[in-house]
């Protein structure tokens, strides 16, 4: 397998590594020497392109890591679901929504309406990142009737209201029962047999 960066200088400053053209581009994405403007052909892959993979040096492939960076805001979600979390298990693991709630292991968010598909986009990257499952609630605009009831502030007239409680992740159905992780265990205990 090459070792050389996949560029154009590369390329030519290894000729007896060169990369399949299909490979190497110019600044703009098309095939080094295409003419600026012109539409590139679609190309089926060919096994030249297969085997002229290239292994980059360890600084390139590091750089090019997919993994990004978690926002403030992002790690203060998935605080916020692993406590969830473990307010729910030391509840007993209630399934019924009116026993998550009085174990209190719901949480509810009052958000602006437009805010509140963000707030679902950080709520399921963190179950995500925790490997758990959430169960939502109903959301609702809030009224007047809601603030007078609940005794909340005014000012939460017209946001929706976003319930939520953290659970683990229902085992397949596939598995016995089992959630993954033991599956692959006892796999793996198995072949040493």
């Amino acid at each position: 397998m090459n070792t050389s960066p996949v560029t154009p200088a590369a390329a030519a400053a290894h000729p007896g590594q060169r990369a399949p053209e299909s490979i190497v581009k110019s600044a703009g994405g098309k095939p080094a020497g295409a003419k600026p403007g012109a539409k590139s052909e679609a190309k089926e892959l060919s096994i030249s392109d297969v085997r002229g993979a290239f292994m980059l040096p360890v600084e390139l492939s590091e750089a090019s890591a997919p993994v990004r960076a978690r926002s403030e805001k992002q790690q203060a979600m998935d605080a916020k679901v692993a406590e969830l979390h473990k307010v729910w298990e030391k509840a007993g693991k209630p399934s019924s929504w009116a026993k998550m709630v009085e174990a209190r292991a719901v949480v509810t968010y009052f958000t602006e309406p437009d805010k509140s598909a963000e707030l679902n986009k950080l709520v399921n990257r963190a179950v995500a990142f925790h490997g758990l499952r959430v169960r939502k609630g109903t959301s609702f605009r809030v009224t007047e009737k809601h603030v007078e009831r609940f005794n909340l502030p005014k000012e939460y007239v017209g946001r929706e209201a976003i319930s939520f409680a953290i659970m683990d992740k229902r085992p397949r159905a596939t598995s016995e029962g089992k959630p993954a992780s033991q599956v692959v265990t006892d796999h793996k205990a198995a072949d040493k047999k």
